[in-house]
């Protein structure tokens, strides 16, 4: 058995290409010799007049929003892609988003949200402590608690729904009974977590604690090297997390608060094993560093295209 499994929770991306011509949406479109369905749905939304739900070998796979309402906001030949939610879990979604992708001859502009979920870390005690001023915090980042009637912490939010970069964290297999996504406890136990308990005789379901990273383009593209077909890899997601935890989920030992250097502060690393999920040392780009490739790109646009 393992302690964690990590998975990409939600994506989302830009890419550029056709679908809709002469402003005459089809209510259907085949593309892969039948593989891929695109089936028109309602009316769009605000920033696209249309949306396709995508069906891949008959199974809902992906939804797409196309033509842009504002072309001087959104370019006209973009088009956002959604991947669903159940095929995030399964080995090879990377690699059948590449294929789809292939057969639309689309291109990936960016990710624009990225959502990486690790799941078996004891992230709960963290905050609670962080709340009864047990455990001190890193970083500037605002923390909003959420508790029962019974004064029990139910899940928190790191940062801000609304910013480019937030976390939160709860109770996944209580979510879970709620939700009933069968196909995550599935997840779990391919990746060899244990999902039972054996308390007293009596076997039943385990308290598994979740946190959630959530990226928007702009966090993204601070990722140095980013390369969005490296997804596939377990190792690059927890990297991932890892290097946005740094000064954002750390915590430590509150009778280090009257130290003034914090970077010399130990941080409590027993709520996850890193070593055990492979995360490995990620460079992030400053804000500088992101404007200056911009500009190189603009100007490499501006001479060459």
């Amino acid at each position: 058995m393992v302690r964690h499994c990590i998975c990409i929770d939600w994506l989302e991306i830009m890419v550029q290409g056709e679908l809709v011509h002469f402003e005459q949406p089809l209510e259907q479109y085949e593309y892969g010799g039948g593989k891929y369905l695109l089936v028109k749905k309602g009316n769009g939304t605000l920033h696209f007049k249309h949306c396709y739900e995508v069906f891949q070998d008959g199974r809902k796979f992906a939804t797409i929003f196309c033509a842009p309402r504002s072309p001087e906001i959104i370019k006209p030949d973009f088009i956002q892609v959604k991947i669903e939610n159940t095929i995030l879990y399964e080995r090879f979604a990377i690699n059948e988003t590449e294929q789809f992708l292939q057969a639309m001859n689309w291109k990936i502009r960016n990710v624009t949200r990225l959502d990486i979920a690790l799941d078996g870390a004891d992230v709960l005690q963290l905050v609670d402590g962080w709340n009864q001023k047990i455990f001190g915090k890193k970083g500037r980042a605002s923390v909003t608690c959420y508790y029962t009637g019974n004064r029990e912490l139910q899940g928190f939010d790191i940062g801000k729904r609304s910013s480019d970069k937030w976390m939160t964290g709860y109770n996944k297999s209580a979510e879970l009974e709620v939700s009933n996504k069968q196909y995550i406890r599935k997840f779990w136990e391919l990746c060899g977590l244990q999902t039972f308990e054996t308390v007293n005789g009596v076997t039943a379901l385990k308290k598994i604690e979740r946190l959630e990273l959530k990226l928007r383009n702009e966090e993204i593209k601070k990722i140095a090297g980013f390369d969005w077909l490296k997804l596939a890899d377990f190792s690059y997601l927890a990297s991932i997390l890892r290097m946005h935890c740094k000064n954002y989920f750390e915590f430590y030992d509150a009778k280090y608060e009257t130290e003034k250097n914090r970077s010399r502060i130990p941080c409590i690393d027993t709520w996850c094993d890193w070593d055990a999920i492979l995360a490995y040392h990620l460079d992030k780009l400053t804000a500088v560093e992101t404007s200056e490739i911009y500009r190189m790109k603009m100007t490499a646009k501006t001479l060459y295209w």
